[in-house]
């Protein structure tokens, strides 16, 4: 779901995806969206 994203919003997908936990996966989303 976030490589589809990233992708409709032309954004580059972020390094180590598929190696993150839920924790740090969230914690990526939340900082991404806050940036926005």
């Amino acid at each position: 779901m976030v490589k589809k994203f990233c992708k409709d919003c032309n954004e580059p997908i972020p390094k180590g995806l598929q190696m993150m936990d839920n924790k740090t996966l969230i914690s990526q989303v939340r900082q991404y969206l806050e940036s926005k």
